[in-house]
Formats: C-alpha cells, sequence, structure tokens
C-alpha cells in the first residue's frame, strides 16, 4: 500500500510569476505555485498581491429614470478615495457610488441637449458646458457655481466724528468672501475719494449681494492719498 501524504494549506504570500491563464493547475515547475491561473475581478499589485481590479460592478440594482440616457460618463474619486461614477443623463447630472448601489442627483442644469465636460482639484468637481449660468462645482454634497458673483454696487460712504485724519483722502472697495473655503470675489469698483478731513469715523456702505456663497464682506482701501 503507497504511503499516504499528509495534505496541507499552502499560504501564497505574492504571486511572483504573475498571471498565467494557460498554465496547468497541476504543473508546479521549480515547486513554485505562485501563478495566478484566474481571478474574478482582482488583479495583481506591482508587490504582487491580489486587489479588486479597477473598475465598477457588473450591475446596480438602481437605475436611471424611464426615459433617461446616458451622454457622458466621468469617474471622480475623492481624496477620502470614495470612487463615484459621474454621469451626465438627460436633464441631469447623477453620481454612482457602486459600492453603496446608489444613485445620487446633483445638479439639474437648464441646457440639457449640451453635453458636459467635468474636471477634478482635490475632492471638488468642476463641471461646465460652454453656455453661460451653467459653471458649475460640486463636492460630493453641496453643489455650487463657480466663483462668487462680483459686486455690483459702487460703496458709499460717510463721515461722522471720530479720530481718524487723513491728509489727502481714502477709497474704499469691498468683496464678498465665503469663510468656510476662504474664496473672494472680484472687487466692487471703488467709492469716491473722501478728500482730506480731521478727527472722523468713515462709516462704508454697500449691497451684500445675492450669491448664498458669501457670508461676509471685506473692505479695503488705499494709502492716504492713493497707493
Amino acid at each position: 500500500m503507497p504511503p499516504i501524504t499528509p495534505i496541507e494549506p499552502i499560504y501564497i504570500s505574492n504571486f511572483s510569476i504573475g498571471l498565467w491563464t494557460n498554465r496547468s493547475p497541476f504543473s508546479l515547475p521549480g515547486g513554485n505555485p505562485s501563478a495566478l491561473l484566474d481571478g474574478l475581478n482582482c488583479e495583481i499589485t506591482p508587490q504582487h498581491t491580489i486587489k479588486r481590479r479597477a473598475g465598477y460592478n457588473a450591475l446596480l440594482s438602481t437605475a436611471l429614470a424611464g426615459g433617461e440616457s446616458a451622454q457622458r460618463f466621468f469617474s471622480f474619486r475623492q481624496l477620502d478615495d470614495t470612487l463615484l461614477l459621474v454621469v451626465d443623463a438627460t436633464g441631469t447630472l447623477r453620481a454612482i457610488d457602486a459600492a453603496a448601489d446608489t444613485i445620487t442627483t446633483f445638479y439639474t442644469p437648464t441646457t440639457t441637449s449640451t453635453a458636459f465636460s467635468f474636471a477634478p482639484v482635490g475632492s471638488m468637481l468642476y463641471f461646465a458646458n460652454g453656455k453661460t449660468g451653467e459653471e458649475q462645482k460640486w463636492d460630493g454634497t453641496n453643489q455650487t457655481r463657480w466663483g462668487m458673483v462680483a459686486p455690483t454696487d459702487t460703496p458709499t460712504t460717510a463721515q461722522t466724528a471720530g479720530t481718524l485724519t487723513a491728509a489727502r483722502g481714502y477709497e474704499y472697495r469691498f468683496v464678498y468672501k465665503n469663510t468656510s473655503t476662504g474664496h473672494i470675489s472680484t472687487a466692487s469698483t471703488a467709492s469716491a475719494c473722501t478728500n482730506p478731513f480731521t478727527s472722523k469715523t468713515i462709516t462704508v456702505t454697500g449691497n451684500f449681494g445675492a450669491d448664498t456663497q458669501a457670508d461676509e464682506i471685506e473692505v479695503y482701501r488705499n494709502a492716504d492719498g492713493g497707493g
């Protein structure tokens, strides 16, 4: 009776031979089993380990709305490694999270016939389709327009008793600011020069504007007499 060879599991720490699909599973040249014959949704890394293949699941349980068709796809990976498939569908921009099996609508354009182009910067996705007003950005949660609308009003000034003195006078400008992102708008046009004054307080007045991204106004002035 032939001796019984004990069966023990073989642990393969890395696949140094690589992917070898036409290799016989019974062939172990040199006693090295570190060849990957086949794999489902996986690939070999430069470190000879296995990782999930690039791409998305074959199927999602969620779907686009009836009558919608995809005009363009874009892969958006955020800094926290969240991977989203952005779909420019008919009349909406949607983000597919394959891991969560969800579809989120994050923007509804006013011009539905023109496809969008996309550009990621960190965890912010910028997109536009060449139409005025469609320049937008999305951080995975909030969708806002590029930049902020500049002030349209010219600031006005008023003088009351105070401690400030100017030999030649000041001009004032103001900008809108988003304190969360640090973004500021283009500055307003300059106010009229205050002209020389002694012992005054200057009050600057202007319109806050309608851009909801702005939550603060910063006021600037030049040096006394310009510059």
